[in-house]
């Protein structure tokens, strides 16, 4: 199977909610998009780039539209249905962004959703470092020693082997354990603690694999924002509320927009 995919020799869909009011697409031919990939992100600051640009098609395919009444301005979105005839690293994602069309809840690509994270602000940042070590008894200059105790005594990272480490972390302090610096500085995962509707998830979804050769086929279940129209509206407006609030932090002589409120999707 991984030389299959590493061939490209598979059909991959998936599912993606954009900003935007995608053009009416063709039922049987959907609309197809061709252009070379130069580079992609690594990170937020970081891009990685190819010696040559990389031929890379995508065929999409309209499925419906929403509105929301964001303030007094009116926000289209649309769902598509998105089929890469290469397998480029963030094809879709980058394809979506070159038509102007960029993808819900994409922290890389999509600048709104970028802007509504905190800034990384120097002091700000050691503070909230400095409160990790702090709340886990963990001494900065000490960088081999691993937060964790032992009858008493700490455990040195030289003492046991990373397998052994990584589970004992896990039975000691869980799987969701508070080390995120973003949660520290209210940012996207922060935001996850204030939200009815989680705001992690990116509104992309890998829906179907076929692969030829082998008769195999693959297919996810649809997330509820591709499938919950009441879910998708209130989720639309929660993100709307998240970025004007960060947008108003940032810009405090901006008035802030009215309340935002439930429309229809269409």
């Amino acid at each position: 199977m991984q030389k299959e995919f590493q061939a490209n020799k598979t059909k991959k869909e998936y599912v993606a909610l954009v900003e935007g009011k995608f053009p009416d697409t063709d039922p049987a031919f959907g609309h197809l998009y061709n252009e070379p990939i130069e580079c992609y992100k690594t990170n937020s600051t970081k891009i990685k780039s190819y010696n040559n640009a990389r031929t890379s098609q995508t065929v999409f395919h309209k499925i419906r539209e929403y509105r929301i009444d964001a303030g007094r301005i009116s926000k289209q979105f649309t769902l598509l249905r998105c089929l890469p005839l290469e397998g480029r690293t963030h094809q879709i994602r980058i394809h979506l962004l070159q038509l102007g069309y960029p993808i819900v809840n994409d922290y890389l690509y999509n600048e709104r959703d970028a802007m509504a994270r905190s800034p990384m602000e120097p002091n700000v940042t050691r503070d909230a470092v400095k409160d990790i070590f702090k709340t886990y008894n963990f001494e900065p200059s000490q960088d081999n020693v691993s937060p964790i105790y032992e009858g008493g005594h700490r455990i040195h990272k030289t003492d046991i082997d990373s397998a052994s480490w990584t589970k004992y972390l896990t039975e000691t302090f869980g799987t969701n354990v508070p080390f995120c610096l973003e949660c520290k500085l209210g940012g996207y995962a922060g935001q996850r603690l204030e939200a009815d509707i989680d705001p992690m998830f990116m509104c992309l979804h890998s829906y179907k694999y076929e692969i030829e050769s082998m008769g195999l086929k693959f297919e996810a279940t649809l997330p509820k924002w591709a499938s919950d129209d009441d879910f998708v509206i209130e989720m639309l407006n929660q993100r709307e509320w998240r970025i004007n609030t960060q947008f108003i932090k940032q810009y405090p002589s901006v008035e802030e927009s009215p309340e935002t409120r439930n429309d229809s999707a269409a």
